[in-house]
């Protein structure tokens, strides 16, 4: 085992200022909404600094070799290599901005919960919801591919005895099996899938809702507000403010012209295609929900230790909120196909 410190000074810092924000957002938990929005607010300051630390973590010497001699190598994936080593340089920083992504989240669907947003802006909100839900899906991902060290059993084990070919000559000795990791580590690996498969579930539920609040306002259905005292731009800046206020890195803050980019596309759809896209995201969330279950029904070792009972509830209460908001999708389509009858019936009553 190593020494303490071995890590070198960066990590230990970095371990100190952790304990003091893990103990602050389990203080949070402990309040009831509103207390725990504004303290998930506050500790927005305490993960930026924290960021910066694990950053200094992540390039010192002492832990790039502490993590070498553990057999831990940061590896991610080929394909996105190039991308993922320019920003999540390590393990120490990238479960930093994991955790701070769901703090984001957190305090935005609190309010929700607390009534805070008039339903003009339900669609920009929910949008910010599904880009931090998407930050943490993907850092837990990366964090995923941390090459994790084999087992004693796997490191012991030799190489298989060469299988003879047609000719009876002695052939290239046989690929040993793959060296798999411990209990435990295996148990982090699920783990981290599954806050991964968690988080997609969500983002797909609020870009579901997005395509929603969108139909509802192209179709006319919900009115575009009266803003007397601000313009939709200031309403995004003051509700997102808490996010840009803090030196925060990352997850990188989302400003208007973004959200605007993402919704400009609705502009030119029909709502029964932006309604026909929300039920797609909902189903998605259907198919998800089955799957798991059905991975847990089966008793999977390492199913059953990174599913908890909990998220069990919150998956089963996500998929009747897609059931329901696909009901509710289907009948406003409905509703829709009949209004262009209704209007001509109209016209022919005024013309007879």
């Amino acid at each position: 085992p190593e020494a303490p410190g071995a890590a070198g000074p960066e990590v230990d810092l970095f371990l100190e200022q952790i304990v003091i924000a893990s103990s602050n957002w389990a203080q949070s938990m402990l309040l009831n909404s509103c207390r725990q929005r504004r303290r998930l607010r506050r500790g927005l300051d305490d993960w930026a600094n924290i960021y910066q630390h694990a950053l200094n973590a992540d390039m010192s010497e002492e832990f790039v070799a502490f993590a070498k001699r553990a057999q831990w190598a940061w590896t991610p994936p080929k394909d996105e290599a190039e991308a993922m080593n320019e920003f999540y340089p390590g393990p120490l920083s990238t479960w930093v901005e994991c955790q701070t992504a769901a703090s984001e989240a957190l305090h935005l669907l609190l309010g929700f919960e607390l009534e805070l947003y008039q339903p003009s802006e339900y669609a920009m909100v929910y949008w910010y919801c599904s880009v931090l839900l998407g930050v943490q899906r993907v850092t837990s991902q990366v964090m995923h591919s941390y090459r994790c060290p084999a087992s004693g059993a796997s490191k012991a084990s030799i190489a298989l005895p060469a299988k003879p070919n047609k000719k009876g000559n002695k052939g290239r000795a046989a690929t040993p099996p793959s060296p798999l990791p411990d209990a435990s580590t295996a148990r982090r690996q699920a783990g981290l899938i599954m806050d991964a498969v968690r988080t997609e579930l969500l983002s797909s539920m609020c870009l579901g809702l997005v395509r929603l609040q969108l139909a509802l306002k192209v179709a006319g259905i919900v009115p575009d507000p009266i803003l007397t005292f601000n313009s939709e731009r200031e309403r995004f800046d003051q509700r997102f403010a808490a996010f840009h206020t803090p030196p925060l890195v990352r997850p990188e803050p989302m400003g208007y012209g973004q959200y605007l980019e993402a919704v400009a596309s609705a502009d030119d759809m029909a709502p029964e295609q932006l309604l026909a896209l929300a039920i797609e995201s909902f189903a998605m969330v259907r198919r998800s929900h089955a799957q798991i279950m059905a991975q847990v029904a089966s008793a999977h070792p390492q199913m059953s230790t990174a599913v908890p009972p909990d998220q069990v509830t919150e998956h089963a209460a996500l998929d009747r909120i897609a059931a329901a908001n696909t009901l509710a999708a289907n009948i406003v389509i409905r509703s829709l196909a009949s209004l262009p009858k209704v209007e001509g019936e109209q016209q022919q009553q005024q013309q007879h």
